[in-house]
């Protein structure tokens, strides 16, 4: 980072602790569900094939066997500013690309037909595993580069979303008709067919990293009504607690200091608490 004066000067640095092979390929999986879905594009128009990689065209197959292809890796980051001491920042990453059968995938389906533009149902979730100093923090809205509107939520979204054409908001809108209507019906399913599970499993990692805490506690939401208020946002309220139940995903914690999933877990109300 640098300070725009009359001559550049350092104020921060930043990099990578942990950047090994392995993980390159991990965060290149945007790259092989790029060219993977420009293959399936390509054989469904019938226009000219595209050229694969091994590994593009293995997750190409996966694609078409699957509603969801996921992964999950570790960032641990250092931040050292100039006259200070620095600091390392860790997050834990879900990525994932819609498969077949999944509404993301047809509506890229339809999207290509209608455009011929390579829609690529795909997106991240990025959860601070670091302790917060203070309130919780707010997670962020990408779309690759950050956009102004936050999350409501206390992880950062990634994803391949439609944008106004000022790259301040989400499309949204429930009255629209056309591409208009395609495009928020776009960004509703990567927020509930890709975001929401993998912030859901995230979770359950989480959990078996952190153990019960405060930094545990803080990934999730403070105030869900929130969220479910915020569009296109809350879209991603109820199938997210649907993921988390259904999934059998190991993150409530129980008396005795294990996590159990939410099916196997009893809930008592504040009145049998008493």
């Amino acid at each position: 980072m640098w300070c725009l004066s009359l001559q550049p000067s350092l104020l921060c640095t930043c990099r990578l602790l942990n950047a090994t092979a392995a993980l390159r390929n991990e965060r290149a999986m945007f790259s092989r569900a790029a060219k993977a879905m420009a293959a399936v594009y390509a054989t469904l128009s019938g226009s000219d094939p595209v050229l694969l990689s091994a590994d593009e065209e293995r997750f190409r197959d996966q694609l078409l066997a699957r509603q969801l292809v996921s992964s999950q890796f570790r960032l641990d980051i250092e931040v050292k500013p100039v006259d200070a001491a620095g600091r390392t920042c860790s997050f834990l990453v879900g990525q994932a690309c819609a498969g077949s059968g999944s509404a993301a995938w047809d509506l890229g389906r339809a999207g290509n037909a209608e455009t011929e533009a390579v829609l690529v149902p795909w997106g991240a979730v990025a959860m601070p595993l670091s302790p917060a100093q203070g309130p919780q923090p707010q997670g962020r809205l990408f779309c690759f580069l950050p956009l102004p509107s936050g999350s409501g939520l206390p992880v950062h979204l990634n994803c391949t979303f439609e944008i106004s054409s000022n790259r301040r908001d989400l499309w949204t809108g429930s009255d629209l008709v056309g591409s208009g209507k395609r495009r928020a019906l776009w960004n509703i399913a990567l927020l509930q067919g890709v975001c929401s599970p993998l912030y859901a499993q995230l979770l359950a990692a989480a959990a078996a990293i952190l153990g019960a805490g405060e930094a545990f506690y803080g990934l999730w939401p403070v105030d869900l009504s929130a969220v479910r208020a915020k569009e296109p946002m809350g879209s991603l309220v109820d199938s997210w607690v649907r993921d988390i139940a259904d999934d059998g995903l190991p993150v409530v914690l129980t008396g005795g200091g294990r996590f159990l999933p939410a099916s196997e877990a009893i809930f008592l109300d504040d009145h049998a608490a008493k």
